[in-house]
């Protein structure tokens, strides 16, 4: 039905469109829930020789966030070097020694999260578990005219992932509850907040919204930019985070 230049044509336009809309809009989520529905079609040879992902698991992104700017270069480099199995040598940020840190890899997938573009990579000649590198922090990408095998029963699949959507920060699963008050009802109820989202328009008018994910800090500053137009009735981890927070903010008043 499509050629593989096609299908990567497709998959990279899906992934330029996340970075380059400040806000999800229905029709973006439309278009992605379409892609990810070919995607699933397609055989898992065909999917998985992608060098970007999908949207994982056909979960359109709930968090909003800055967008994020990668060096062009630097994301060919790493598209090629997936394509052709190359061992990369990569100058990469470490924040705990506040320097850039060469590093070899053997790169083997990209996907992205949170407003984040991520590298899904074997240490060379280290592949008991791929680690995972922040493209952003990645300031140059060197070739290294060497070369890997990806053993035939590896599956990026294992490694992703899919039920809930995993960030390298979060690896707890928390139930969300928000109130939506009554005068923005209407709007809170046509939306489709998260994947797994469960609405109910309570008797009192406000808009009741819960789902699980695992993403606590991406949730948090998703409602700091909310103001008053949500309430936080779950998790206690979140509601202690923003009555900080707001505590913070009325301490620069007094």
């Amino acid at each position: 039905m499509l050629s593989k230049e096609e299908l990567e044509t497709i998959t990279l336009f899906d992934q330029f469109t996340k970075i380059n809309t400040r806000e999800e809009d229905d029709f973006s989520v439309k278009f992605r829930k379409i892609i990810d529905k070919l995607l699933v079609t397609l055989p898992e040879d065909q999917t998985n020789s992608l060098p970007f992902a999908p949207t994982p698991g056909g979960i359109p992104d709930f968090i909003f966030g800055p967008n994020i700017q990668i060096d062009a270069s630097i994301e060919l480099a790493i598209n090629m070097a997936i394509k052709n199995k190359e061992i990369i040598e990569i100058e990469y940020w470490i924040s705990d020694n506040r320097k850039y840190v060469k590093q070899k890899i053997e790169p083997l997938y990209v996907f992205f999260q949170r407003h984040h573009y991520y590298l899904l990579a074997w240490k060379n000649d280290n592949h008991d578990k791929p680690g995972i590198y922040s493209i952003n922090r990645i300031r140059k990408v060197n070739n290294t005219h060497k070369y890997f095998e990806i053993p035939d029963d590896f599956r990026v699949s294992d490694y992703l992932i899919k039920e809930a959507d995993i960030s390298p920060a979060d690896n707890k699963l928390y139930l969300f509850k928000f109130s939506f008050p009554k005068d923005i009802a209407s709007e809170a109820i046509e939306k489709t907040y998260y994947h797994n989202q469960q609405i109910k328009l309570c008797d009192d008018g406000t808009v009741l919204v819960s789902f699980k994910s695992t993403q606590l800090h991406g949730v948090f500053y998703w409602v700091l930019s909310q103001g008053h137009k949500v309430k936080v009735i779950n998790p206690p981890e979140l509601v202690s985070m923003i009555k900080r927070e707001a505590q913070k903010v009325v301490q620069y008043y007094n």
